[in-house]
């Protein structure tokens, strides 16, 4: 029975050790992919058609960027992939089960600029679309940052207890 239970907390801290062998505290930095759109929000929030056809395009975009990722990431099977949208703009988040220190503020440079130039080199990367029923046109491009790129390399912050809410301007969870 002990031999159990060491074997469960064991496997609880192995689910919590960062990319970088650190133990990750109550928050967690995740490698994700990011894209921002300009898309009136109530078009996403009309109906379950309207969510249902994001969701699809965000789910196949996810399969597309785990084919870019190849041996360098994961993408998540903890957490499926997700959006926000307020004031009519609307930020897609793709995660991976890479997780990092939480003093890490930004990706390793070298896997994100592996991963920069392999979304760069991907037409569909280049050119990142969603498709939202009711929107006309219904394929909505994302919007390019000023090095041209539609889809961003980021660590994304979250609370590893999922009940409690993260703030950004403390970086904590509270």
């Amino acid at each position: 029975m002990a031999l159990l239970r060491v074997a469960a907390i064991l496997m609880f801290l192995m689910s919590r050790v960062t990319s970088d062998g650190q133990v990750t505290s109550g928050l967690e930095r995740r490698l994700s992919f990011k894209s921002e759109f300009d898309v009136r929000c109530e078009l996403i929030d009309y109906d379950n058609d309207s969510r249902r056809s994001l969701r699809t395009s965000i789910i196949r975009r996810k399969d597309q960027l785990q084919g870019l990722c190849e041996e360098d990431c994961m993408m998540s099977s903890t957490m499926d992939p997700f959006f926000e949208c307020t004031k009519d703009h609307l930020t897609v988040y793709w995660p991976t089960d890479n997780l990092y220190n939480t003093t890490s503020q930004s990706p390793p440079a070298t896997l994100s600029n592996k991963l920069k130039r392999k979304l760069s080199q991907s037409n569909v990367m280049k050119n990142m679309e969603i498709f939202i029923i009711f929107h006309s046109p219904p394929a909505i491009a994302a919007n390019k940052n000023s090095r041209g790129e539609s889809v961003d390399v980021v660590l994304y912050s979250t609370c590893v207890d999922q009940t409690k809410p993260y703030n950004v301007g403390s970086d904590q969870c509270l």
